[in-house]
């Protein structure tokens, strides 16, 4: 039998293997920030290594005395260590061939031909040379038993000890060592062809492996079955025309949560399987936050606590799922198009045959929910906003203005006074940030615009005019209903936290369902805390929050550092707008809103990969 000790023993063990196992990330994270990844001396001269960090690659160049380095792994444009590497064989004079293979060490032999080339080459002109890829033991221990068994005549046996030396599995899901043995007449007939052989050896020497190749010979066929698959199928171009279609089709039909990120997932895992993994900065902050929810399950949420963590993982994931292809060239045209269809489609439907629904009746014209519909139209009048503030054609700065006023309108018709306080902030925000010195010039304009404005509803809905002024005072008003249910919620909130302050009573845990509010008038809007730092600081306590914040923080660094760019700005200041959003609901809740905003960073996200990007160089055969 359990009793109440032992889970109290048995949460003190989970908990002490997460810290375990953040402190095993942590340190595999930076491991390769102190030493070379799996650099070695093959032979006097010649070295091999996985891509060494940015900090360590000159370092490394000058201490052996690289004169040539072969590069295998794909041109990972904007990488830090790939810029750091180029910049550093530049400084140093050194020659630098890429020669693109696959992750798994298959693809075009004639790379490898030309691999080894440049090995021998290196080696007659008494120059010492680097031969890397990504990882250090796929690609770049295939070039290294080309060389040694061709070129110098080494035993397969002695080859094979090698590969396994440095990372190399001999196991079925590594094809390297099969594809060697299917490819070495190949290699060793070019070698001789350019004069880097004087015969093809005969007979050719086959590396062995430990494992029966007929048991596997099944599953082998259907391997490369796959891999012609995968090579067939253009998923960046999926990718592309999907996003294109998920993201109207979401606004308008919000029934289909869960089968966005399986979708987004599915054709990811595709990707990664083809191309290898793209970092786009968020995993460890990722881990961390998930880590943190979880850790609200140990005492009461239970599997159902772990059920909702998983959902929410299901939606921050999207930006690094949507990371993996090439980046959408054409996002900000189609940006354009779209939010320019939905201020058409949503002054229309608002004003024609509006959504109503709900426990206010409230009218909408987005998504599910009203307030859901609000941030929608938000994101329109932010888009809006920063293409007038950035663009320089006259054109499109009017058509921008129009845009702005129509989504203003919507703004307001919404009556969401989470957005009317989001836009009293983020409006002024994004105005100093972008026009600086020029801010001051641009306010007469401004108010008189607001001015005009104003007093176009008056004329046209004198009575909407005076309903949306008091919407907009009672804001301030601490005895109006709703804000006066707010503060009594928040209260409880906190006292909840103080009782529970380590990892909350469980996320999503606290309301009617579970907790009495003791305050019968304010009880029927007990769905949540309505402020997500509050339900955080509530339901996973300080290791929740923290590890939440962890992640919040580090997506706004992200987005922060491609400030400068337009979709950079616009999903910044979208971000911090939802951010703002945030503390008067919890968006988490009904989770629409939250697919819609990362499915905007997401699509950002992508075209950041390449956004900030390195011109190529021309010497370099890449």
């Amino acid at each position: 039998m359990i009793v109440p000790e032992h889970y109290e023993i048995i949460g003190s063990l989970v908990f002490f293997f997460a810290v375990l196992s953040i402190v095993v990330i942590i340190l595999n994270a930076i491991k390769y920030m102190v030493f070379p990844k799996r650099f070695g001396k093959v032979e006097d001269g010649l070295y091999r290594s996985g891509q060494i960090h940015q900090r360590l690659i000159e370092k490394v160049l000058k201490k052996y005395n690289i004169n040539s380095v072969v590069a295998l792994n794909e041109n990972e444009l904007g990488d830090p260590k790939y810029v750091a590497e180029q910049d550093a064989v530049k400084r140093n004079g050194i020659s630098f061939n890429r020669f693109q293979l696959i992750g798994d060490g298959t693809g075009d032999f004639n790379f490898y031909i030309k691999a080894v080339e440049q090995i021998v080459k290196a080696k007659s002109e008494d120059r010492n040379i680097l031969v890397h890829c990504a990882a250090g033991a796929q690609r770049t221990g295939g070039t290294i038993a080309f060389y040694q068994l061709l070129v110098k005549n080494e035993s397969p046996k002695n080859v094979y000890k090698h590969m396994r030396q440095y990372g190399w599995k001999d196991k079925t899901k590594y094809p390297l060592l099969g594809y060697i043995n299917e490819n070495i007449a190949n290699v060793a007939e070019g070698l001789q062809k350019n004069g880097v052989l004087s015969d093809v050896p005969n007979p050719l020497p086959f590396l062995k492996s430990k494992h029966e190749k007929n048991k596997q010979k099944f599953w082998s066929i259907m391997k490369n079955k796959f891999i012609q698959f995968l090579n067939y199928v253009n998923f960046d171009l999926i990718y592309k025309w999907a996003t294109f279609f998920i993201i109207p089709f979401f606004i308008v039909f919000t029934s289909f949560k869960n089968e966005i990120f399986f979708f987004y997932l599915f054709l990811a895992i595709l990707k990664i399987l083809k191309n290898g993994y793209k970092k786009s900065g968020l995993e460890y902050a990722f881990c961390i936050a998930m880590i943190g929810l979880l850790i609200s399950s140990l005492d009461e949420g239970g599997l159902r606590t772990v059920k909702d963590c998983l959902r929410v993982a299901r939606i921050i994931s999207l930006p690094i799922l949507m990371y993996q292809f090439k980046p959408i060239k054409e996002l900000k045209r189609y940006f354009i198009l779209l939010f320019g269809l939905l201020a058409t489609y949503g002054l229309i439907r608002l004003n024609v045959f509006p959504i109503v629904k709900g426990y206010s009746d409230r009218a909408f014209c987005f998504a599910d929910f009203y307030m859901n519909s609000s941030v929608i139209a938000f994101s329109g009048y932010l888009f809006f906003l920063v293409l007038f503030l950035k663009s320089k054609n006259k054109i499109t700065k009017i058509m921008s203005l129009v845009n702005v006023a129509i989504f203003m309108y919507l703004i307001v018709i919404h009556g969401v006074r989470a957005s009317y306080v989001t836009f009293l902030l983020v409006t002024p925000f994004v105005l100093c940030f972008e026009m600086k010195k020029q801010i001051l010039k641009f306010i007469p304009f401004l108010l008189v615009g607001l001015i005009a404005v104003t007093a176009v509803f008056y004329v046209v809905d004198s009575n909407f005019t005076k309903l949306t002024k008091d919407r907009v005072a009672s804001i301030f008003d601490m005895s109006q209903g709703s804000n006066r249910g707010r503060l009594c919620i928040w209260s409880n909130a906190i006292k909840t936290f103080k009782d529970n302050p380590v990892n909350g009573v469980g996320y999503k845990r606290f309301n009617k369902t579970n907790f009495d509010l003791d305050n019968q008038e304010f009880q029927w809007a007990f769905w949540h805390a309505h402020n997500e730092m509050l339900a955080m600081l509530a339901e996973t306590g300080l290791i929740g929050t923290v590890t939440w914040l962890v992640f919040k923080l580090q997506l706004l660094l992200l987005l922060f550092k491609r400030r400068q760019s337009l979709l950079g700005a616009f999903i910044l200041y979208f971000f911090i707008a939802f951010e703002v959003h945030n503390y008067f609901e919890v968006y988490l809740f009904e989770r629409t809103t939250y697919i819609y905003v990362y499915l905007l960073i997401g699509a950002c996200f992508n075209f950041f990969g390449g956004e900030l990007l390195p011109k190529p160089n021309p010497a370099s055969c890449e």
